[in-house]
């Protein structure tokens, strides 16, 4: 953020995981820029980050069982939230009780009451819901996404597609700051057996 605020000096950040319809009305038909990552990337840091000590997150807390459940439990309750199944009604209901009836100074997960509420899905898992409430149908033409992957460059590229006058600026911001926030734990793909494995391919969704 830094890097994009040097090269962006006017840049405000609105807020955090909001949805695409809580976009302030004056941005309406502006191009949307998106990042998405790999599923099985994206759950082992969602668990890594929120096991830290000092984070406090509602959402893992809840389905952690307030952080005694293991990786794969913790996961498999999150990539099924918004299934039909008993457990997961549960989960979503104890969310329902606890999370807050609306968005504003809402800087933690984003989400309220009436999200869950609204979270009833069979076929997707919360990697990709998600995705598709903070973006909106990926088959939009106004929405650009890079892979978080190769999120530099492909952020790059997509400036470039905009014509983006600070395309140059940016990218002498990227190569001149350190990279941050890099991710302290095993290779993803040690975290899942064959089961958790084939469970997020599953939820993907369309």
């Amino acid at each position: 953020m830094t890097s994009f605020n040097t090269a962006f000096p006017t840049t405000k950040p609105l807020v955090i995981h909001y949805p695409r319809f809580a976009l302030p009305a004056e941005h309406d038909g502006l191009p949307l820029v998106g990042m998405v990552r790999n599923p099985w990337d994206w759950y082992v840091s969602w668990y890594a980050f929120n096991r830290q000590p000092y984070v406090f997150d509602m959402l893992f807390e809840v389905l952690s069982d307030g952080g005694h459940s293991d990786f794969k439990t913790t996961v498999t309750s999150l990539v099924n939230l918004g299934s039909d199944d008993i457990e997961s009604r549960h989960y979503r209901n104890v969310l329902i009780s606890v999370f807050p009836e609306t968005l504003e100074g809402n800087r933690g997960v984003g989400l309220t009451k009436d999200c869950i509420r609204g979270f009833s899905d069979n076929e997707t898992g919360y990697c990709s819901w998600l995705f598709e409430r903070m973006h909106g149908d990926v088959e939009q033409t106004d929405l650009y996404v890079g892979r978080f992957e190769n999120l530099e460059r492909d952020f790059l590229d997509i400036m470039e597609q905009l014509s983006v006058a600070e395309h140059d600026a940016i990218k002498n911001e990227f190569t001149r700051t350190d990279r941050k926030n890099s991710s302290r734990h095993d290779y993803y793909s040690r975290y899942y057996d064959d089961e958790l494995r084939e469970l997020v391919l599953e939820k993907i969704g369309n």
